[in-house]
């Protein structure tokens, strides 16, 4: 009997504690301001912008002034098209907390949407001086480098951000696009095939990876057409998988103008094969065995 109830007891008292710890779990998510927070940065990260919103209201239910909740619910908002609620957040955040960062960096983001680089520079900057190890500002910060042409610097930044925060797609895809027009196009097809095996769940990051592969190797058959050798051999399994991936930033729901501007230059690249090369599908098929036809 003895021998019997007691295995039993343990279990019964390893379900207590895991009810228990659940409990306490459950209470603190309740009180505690940053676990809030926490999930719906997770959520957020997620692309489920429902539930991280919902999230950061929980936060600043218990805080109405926790600024990096006001950060993240800037970015749900700006995430899903409110830009002026977004403003409004970031703002918010700025003035309960003019020490943190997130607020300077939100808006920064809004004025570079906006145009106004100078704007967003000065706010980066501060964003930047507050958060020196923070690799979305890093980020930020390059793409200010590189439009204004100062390549070095901005390859130097997207690698920092990379560094600190290898596990975000949207900087890998950013030092991918810096290398591709730096013309380091090994650089830049190490940083895709990494995005690449990762499991990314947002449609943006994956339609941005697809176009860059398509720009990626649209370059590869250029400079292999000019370098002549064994190009034409190449070209056909080249340009389809140019075509696959442009097909896949379509379903992946790329803008637009930049599928009609891949469209327009893989065109030109298939008459440039067919003008250097002839038929290279045709030339390079296997010459059937006439005894197996027979």
């Amino acid at each position: 009997m003895t021998s019997k109830a007691r295995p039993r007891s343990l279990l019964a008292l390893g379900w207590g504690l895991t009810v228990v710890a659940a409990g306490c779990a459950l209470y603190l998510f309740q009180l505690d301001p940053a676990l809030a927070t926490w999930w719906g940065d997770r959520q957020l990260r997620a692309a489920n912008l429902v539930e991280a919103e919902n999230a950061y209201h929980r936060a600043l239910t218990i805080d109405p002034d926790h600024a990096p909740a006001l950060y993240g619910l800037g970015w749900a908002y700006l995430r899903a098209g409110l830009v002026e609620p977004a403003r409004d957040q970031f703002w918010r955040a700025v003035t309960v907390a003019p020490d943190y960062y997130g607020g300077y960096r939100g808006l920064a983001r809004l004025d570079l949407a906006a145009g106004a680089s100078g704007e967003a520079e000065a706010k980066l900057r501060r964003a930047h001086e507050l958060a020196p190890q923070e690799a979305g500002v890093l980020a930020d910060l390059a793409d200010l480098y590189l439009a204004a042409g100062h390549t070095p610097e901005g390859l130097d930044l997207y690698q920092r951000a990379v560094a600190l925060d290898p596990g975000r797609p949207e900087f890998r895809l950013g030092l991918a696009e810096a290398l591709l027009d730096g013309g380091d196009l090994t650089g830049a097809r190490d940083q895709l095939e990494l995005v690449e095996g990762r499991d990314v769940r947002e449609k943006r990051f994956e339609a941005a990876a697809e176009e860059l592969f398509v720009r990626l190797e649209l370059e590869e058959l250029e400079r292999s057409l000019a370098a002549g050798g064994d190009a034409c051999e190449h070209a056909p399994a080249l340009l389809d998988s140019i075509q696959q991936h442009l097909d896949g930033a379509r379903e992946a729901g790329l803008e637009r103008t930049m599928l009609l501007q891949d469209s327009h230059r893989l065109e030109e690249a298939r008459e440039a094969v067919a003008a250097r090369c002839g038929d290279t599908r045709a030339a390079n098929e296997p010459v059937p065995d006439p005894e197996r036809v027979l």
